[in-house]
């Protein structure tokens, strides 16, 4: 099974917030590392946590909202619709 990940990061009391995007398997060496510390048996809540430096540098931003406005970044992939 493939899954992707979105991150939201925020600033400024939510005045900007950035939507980032990360396949699961880019992300492969942080879960690996979980599954060997997984308790068992499962107590409670598992969280862990990607460093946002990591989701800054590796993850796609897909848009941002500034002051209510979204806005989405020039990308490889975008096309223009007539």
């Amino acid at each position: 099974m493939e899954v992707g990940h979105l991150f939201f990061d925020h600033k400024d009391n939510l005045r900007h917030i950035d939507l980032r995007y990360a396949h699961g398997t880019s992300m492969k060496e942080f879960f690996a590392k979980w599954l060997a510390e997984y308790p068992d048996p499962y107590p409670q809540r598992y969280r862990k946590n990607i460093p946002f430096y990591w989701i800054e540098k590796n993850g796609i931003l897909l848009m941002t909202l500034t002051d209510g406005e979204v806005t989405y970044p020039v990308t490889a992939k975008s096309t223009t619709r007539p």
